[in-house]
């Protein structure tokens, strides 16, 4: 009879629980549609009665903009010139003519022209000011703006006038556009007869072979510590975070996770190969308040796993995983849609990136942040 009544109560809580959770996510949908349909019709209200005309384009992106707002700071809408760095990290290139730019003061100045682009074979040079692009005045664009004009399609022309210092009149420069490929490691080199040093600039899809080359020469000069300066590094792509612990990690050790509301975003990460790297060859890494996201997942990773040495500034504290979603050939949004954690379990992001009234499912995070 036990048994029997076991049996009978087993399937009774599973129907109940379905019940439930189904329910619960009636009520969910149900008041979305509710708060879409509000939004709605105050939206419709606002277009209909107000004293002036609103441009629809326009005051429909700053809505969307006051949405996300109110989420963590890495969910945001993007519109075409928006999502030039997210190409830069995923496809590790970019149509342009290979400047390095800065800007101050409204004033756009070179940096320094990349080897081998068409601003350098032209003769621009470092230090040299950028008045013009194709004839518009850069003072009353944006740097954002005026970056966009110089960038485009391979074997498109655009048009640069140049202020230098030691010329009276402004040069100018027509410039053939071409693949310009992103170089991630802007040094590697032996510091001493036995230690290596590489500095890494972000994580993009060109970064592991960048990192692989790098390492394979230190080894190659019988380097027998290596310093990774991944200061100022804001981060970048998880894979090419994982790909570079792969290079460092004894194989089948765990790296980090990621755990989200979807399936998909519920993954863990193990060192998959043979390292690069040998054991007997120590590594230390150098980070600050700038280095962030990809960059403490690697220094994360070191640390627990007891492969390395940390040393400089507390880092950034960016924890959290976005996915983009492509609205259109124009426009996308980049949401956060998981947490970040290293080997040891803890949440590298930094506490209260959310406003607590806007979460119905809060739950105490073990952070290296308190």
């Amino acid at each position: 009879m036990k048994k029997y009544f076991l049996r009978l109560i087993l399937p009774i809580a599973i129907l109940t629980g379905a019940i439930s959770l189904a329910v619960t996510q009636s009520s969910l949908y149900r008041q979305i549609g509710q708060s879409q349909r509000l939004f709605n019709q105050v939206y419709n209200q606002i277009f209909s009665t107000y004293v002036d005309e609103l441009d629809p384009e326009a005051f429909t992106k700053a809505s969307i903009h006051s949405i996300t707002q109110n989420l963590d700071p890495y969910t945001v809408f993007m519109v075409e010139d928006e999502q030039h760095q997210i190409n830069v990290l995923s496809k590790g290139k970019y149509g342009g003519v290979g400047i390095q730019l800065g800007y101050r003061n409204k004033t756009m100045s070179v940096v320094a022209p990349m080897d081998g682009g068409p601003a350098k074979k032209a003769g621009i040079m470092s230090g040299d000011v950028i008045l013009k692009v194709d004839g518009e005045d850069v003072k009353k664009m944006t740097f954002n703006e005026a970056a966009s004009k110089i960038r485009g399609k391979k074997g498109t022309q655009v048009t640069l006038a140049i202020k230098r210092y030691s010329e009276d009149e402004s040069i100018v420069f027509k410039l053939i556009r071409s693949v310009i490929k992103v170089k991630e490691v802007t040094y590697s080199g032996m510091l001493s007869p036995t230690t290596g040093y590489v500095r890494l600039n972000r994580f993009s899809r060109n970064t592991p072979n960048e990192m692989h080359k790098a390492f394979q020469q230190l080894l190659n000069q019988n380097s027998k510590e290596i310093i990774i300066d991944l200061r100022d590094n804001p981060g970048g792509l998880l894979s090419s975070a994982v790909s570079i612990l792969d290079m460092i990690i004894q194989k089948d050790n765990p790296l980090v996770s990621t755990k989200g509301r979807t399936k998909d975003s519920n993954r863990s990460f193990y060192s998959r190969r043979k390292p690069l790297i040998p054991d007997d060859v120590k590594i230390a890494v150098l980070i600050n308040q700038g280095s962030a996201s990809a960059s403490e997942i690697v220094a994360g990773a070191i640390q627990d796993l007891d492969r390395g040495i940390i040393l400089g500034q507390k880092s950034y504290g960016k924890g959290l995983v976005q996915s983009q979603y492509q609205i259109d050939d124009k426009r996308s949004i980049k949401v956060t849609t998981a947490r970040y954690y290293i080997p040891s379990g803890r949440f590298i992001q930094k506490r209260d990136y959310i406003d607590d009234k806007f979460i119905l499912n809060k739950t105490e995070e073990d952070s290296i942040f308190t």
